[in-house]
């Protein structure tokens, strides 16, 4: 019973990026989009979410190669 109990406290969280138990993810969200959410536009401009902008753009760079963003993409096939 109380498997069933905790499973169901479960159902409701939903994350944009990964969705939920019953429903997908929102198009387009990226890593940026999800770990800035935080952040309110002045500290963003002060530069108090740059690292939090570093580790996303990173674990953005951790997809798989066919889920990678565009630019990513793009850079790894430049010899630059």
């Amino acid at each position: 019973v109380m498997i069933i109990g905790v499973t169901l406290l479960v159902i409701p969280i939903y994350f944009p990026m990964w969705g939920g138990m019953f429903c997908g993810p929102k198009e387009g969200v990226t890593e940026v989009d999800y770990y800035l959410a935080d952040f309110t536009e002045e500290e963003k401009e002060a530069g108090v979410a740059s690292s939090v902008l570093k580790f996303a753009k990173e674990a953005a760079s951790e997809r798989a190669a066919v889920n990678r963003p565009e630019e990513l993409s793009e850079k790894e096939k430049s010899p630059v």
